[in-house]
């Protein structure tokens, strides 16, 4: 199966619980598909971003969120494909958004090297910050046990405690140099993936 999914290049892909596939791109929309065994049925545009789209993620059954090169991150509704807020104040380009597992927290990496909490259940109110904790790439993130994200960037690994809002580690190694991907594998083990 191949689709034409965008005008120019595809910088995520997210699966909803739903089922639903989420593609972000350089066009500066978000578009819908739905999964089939051998095709994807296209069923709507999210357009409101004037930069690049980073990634789009699922909020709840019936919200979305992405974050942009444009300094925001844009709430979504599912049904109406509408922009239902937009958060703006970031000094950088918003380049990683996540929800927290067990938390009403939306956690938002933006370029000038700042993790920014909101508060899902409070209109997106923002919680904390944290400076010099740097995440460019989707992949660089991965939530562990107890509310706790490892965050890659160029040159280190940070782990964040996300109730508390603080560092917990940074680790630096001559080995971490632009941090690409973090997984977890048997149960326990985590595996780094570096450019060098």
């Amino acid at each position: 199966m191949k689709v034409k999914a965008h005008d120019n290049a595809l910088m995520n892909l997210y699966q909803t619980k739903k089922g639903i596939l989420l593609t972000s791109s350089c066009d500066t929309t978000i578009k819908m598909w739905e999964v089939k065994e051998e095709d994807l049925n296209f069923i709507g545009v999210l357009k409101g971003h004037t930069k690049w789209v980073m990634k789009a993620i699922e909020i709840s059954d019936e919200v979305l969120a992405s974050c942009s090169e444009d300094k925001t991150v844009k709430i979504w509704d599912i049904n109406t494909k509408e922009c239902i807020k937009t958060i703006e104040g970031f000094k950088g380009n918003c380049n990683n958004v996540h929800k927290m597992k067990n938390l009403k927290t939306l956690v938002v990496f933006s370029g000038d090297k700042v993790c920014t909490f909101f508060d899902i259940a409070n209109e997106y109110k923002q919680l904390s910050k944290i400076d010099n904790v740097y995440c460019y790439l989707h992949n660089s993130l991965l939530e562990i046990d107890n509310d706790r994200l490892i965050i890659g960037g160029y040159n280190d690994i940070t782990i964040i405690d996300c109730k508390q809002f603080s560092v917990i580690t940074k680790l630096q190694d001559e080995y971490l140099s632009y941090v690409a991907s973090i997984i977890k594998v048997n149960n326990n083990d985590i595996i780094f993936g570096c450019y060098t």
